[in-house]
């Protein structure tokens, strides 16, 4: 059980246990005494909830809306659909965070590692309790898997936002196989006239029609394509504490500037930066990356692998 659910299944219970007590006459003894003693009960439990960390992955996803006949029942193709959906981003993100970049094709790295397991129904409309299974026994620390579902929720709350700033932030950065996830995801629950809630941690948030339309108008209306190519020139500079880097390619003399990926460490930046190695001629792998929204495209580049090329006396 997620333990923000189970705090306010808490809260609501002794509210309701304390308002029995509150209308108990003072001349019956022996209900006083049970009902007190269950307001006792249920905050020591509130109380010991309050002390503990959730470590493993758990995510509450809750659906009202057109597949969804009131909390009685749920259209199964649309939960086998969606739930199988958010399993999909979940392991695409997971497989970015594990292993610093999602390939732009092909399979994905150890999906088992993000496999999620429907381990409840949860009521208040209709959902589903989605956790992280080991039989290894309790992590000592928050698990891959829930920085992982972390992440997941953030994106949500990116796309869907009232404000236009956290989606213009997301789409600089989101590889777009992730994007094509959420696309997915926002589309499908549209399509079928639902809404949902989603708990994770200590998140509780509600995608209403007004968000859900929000989110879906951002991303059916944005493109993001990437492309990884091979350049030679010359390297103008690089900003080591910035990780940016400037590029004029040869022939053609265009100027490239960017960022440099994660796998340069800061000590091979310093060194390109301080041996004055710029000014070489190099050959660069860069991944180009284009967003198209309605009315203009952003181009971006991020340096991935660099080589040095001989002059062409000292190859011979």
């Amino acid at each position: 059980m997620i333990r923000k659910i189970e705090r306010d299944q808490l809260v609501a219970e002794i509210a309701s246990v304390e308002a029995i007590l509150g209308s108990l006459p003072a001349n019956d003894p022996v209900g006083l005494l049970g009902f007190s003693s269950r307001v006792q009960e249920l905050r020591g439990r509130l109380a010991e909830l309050d002390t503990m960390e959730e470590r493993r992955a758990a995510v509450a996803l809750y659906f009202g809306g057109g597949p969804v006949i009131g909390s009685r029942g749920i259209q199964a193709d649309f939960a086998s659909s969606i739930v199988s959906t958010y399993q999909d981003l979940v392991s695409k993100v997971g497989a970015t965070l594990q292993c610093g970049a999602l390939a732009l094709r092909g399979q994905i790295k150890d999906r088992d590692a993000t496999r999620l397991h429907i381990t409840n129904l949860v009521h208040g409309s209709v959902g589903f309790l989605l956790e992280e299974l080991d039989e290894r026994g309790e992590p000592l620390f928050p698990t891959p898997l829930k920085q992982t579902i972390s992440k997941v929720t953030d994106y949500m709350e990116q796309v869907a936002a009232e404000d236009d700033r956290p989606f213009s932030a997301l789409v600089e950065e989101i590889n777009p196989r992730i994007f094509s996830s959420l696309r997915d995801f926002f589309k499908e629950i549209r399509s079928e006239h639902a809404v949902f809630r989603l708990v994770e941690d200590e998140r509780e948030m509600p995608f209403d029609q007004a968000a859900i339309e929000r989110a879906y108008s951002r991303v059916e209306a944005t493109e993001i394509a990437e492309d990884d190519i091979p350049v030679e020139g010359e390297l103008i500079g690089v900003v080591p504490y910035g990780r940016r880097f400037e590029f004029r390619t040869y022939p053609g003399g265009e100027l490239i500037s960017g960022k440099v990926a994660e796998i340069f460490s800061e000590t091979y930046l310093e060194r390109i930066h301080q041996e004055q190695l710029v000014g070489r001629r190099w050959q660069a792998v860069l991944r180009k990356r284009e967003t198209k929204k309605p009315g203009r495209t952003i181009e971006t580049f991020l340096l991935l692998d660099l080589r040095e090329i001989q002059p062409s006396s000292e190859r011979d």
